[in-house]
């Protein structure tokens, strides 16, 4: 069996940048052996595997794999598969559940952790605009490490730590994440995670194994914050996407900062691949959000899997 696949740079409007994310389009016939086996050959952040949706009125279902497993929703390769299956035409909008508006059609993913609608526009006649929507429940966490914890695990000095308005918090939606305000864009690319002082610490009993370091001090004057994942199961030379965190990140705002969030988040400097992620926040309720994010993404290759 031939399948055919692409490589998408996803967040971003240059090649070489943003977050590499494979798609094969039509994954009928894998099966969950295979599709691990795939992405590990792959190797990059993530793989998205496409296949005919369960419910006629929605456009595909996605199922996202690492190298490690397999995801229930992630940001990057939301934006790579629909980039790639408008481009090639695999959804349209003469296709049953899409719906055309002007210069946009819009439509519906299944994804593990539930449906997604999701809006591609045409900017200029030509380079594709992705957003996409969801709404998450979160709960929150107030006991996370002191400073002088936080500033070891994290390779920084207590001095390093804090912003004003914003303190440490762990928010979960389907993943809890710590997440940490640090006061300069310098220090968040300078942090290094240390898994001594990590198991030594509190952290590990939050059962939130990524931290998301953020600063309001960003590398690009369009920007809101600036966002890096660290973490044990990071590698020290990783800058991974954020897509995932979003959620959470969404719910920490509006405990902190009021109930409605419109930002930019970067995410990668220097030799780390930047992306950018627009990013619409509105709360609903005690303790859920709406969140939409969008981007653009730039396909790099394709080809075809011998298996």
């Amino acid at each position: 069996m031939r399948y055919r696949y692409y490589t998408v740079d996803a967040f971003t409007d240059r090649a070489f940048e943003g977050a590499q994310i494979a798609v094969l389009p039509d994954a009928r016939g894998l099966n969950d052996t295979l599709m691990r086996k795939i992405a590990r050959e792959f190797n990059l952040s993530e793989t998205v595997f496409v296949f005919p949706a369960l419910n006629p009125q929605n456009a595909k279902r996605l199922r996202i794999f690492t190298p490690f497993g397999e995801l229930p929703f992630a940001g990057h390769p939301t934006l790579a598969a629909a980039h790639v299956l408008s481009t090639i035409g695999d959804i349209a909008g003469d296709h049953p559940g899409v719906v055309e508006n002007g210069d946009s059609m819009s439509f519906v993913f299944e994804e593990t952790v539930g449906t997604l609608r999701v809006t591609v526009s045409w900017i200029e006649g030509q380079r594709r605009f992705v957003e996409f929507g969801r709404e998450s429940t979160y709960s929150i966490d107030r006991f996370t490490p002191p400073d002088h914890e936080l500033a070891q695990i994290f390779s920084l000095n207590a001095s390093d730590l804090g912003a004003p308005g914003f303190h440490p918090m762990v928010v979960a939606t389907e993943h809890p994440y710590l997440i940490v305000p640090v006061r300069s864009f310098a220090a968040v690319r300078r942090a290094k995670f240390d898994y001594k002082a990590w198991s030594e610490s509190s952290a590990p009993a939050s059962l939130s194994h990524e931290a998301l370091l953020f600063s309001t001090e960003t590398e690009f004057d369009s920007s809101g914050y600036h966002c890096r994942l660290l973490g044990p199961n990071i590698g020290v030379n990783e800058d991974p996407p954020i897509g995932s965190s979003i959620p959470s990140f969404a719910g920490y705002l509006c405990e902190l900062q009021g109930p409605e969030h419109r930002f930019d988040a970067e995410r990668g400097a220097g030799e780390f691949r930047r992306s950018l992620l627009r990013v619409r926040v509105e709360k609903r309720g005690s303790n859920a959000v709406a969140v939409r994010m969008g981007g653009t993404a730039i396909m790099i290759c394709d080809g075809h899997l011998h298996l």
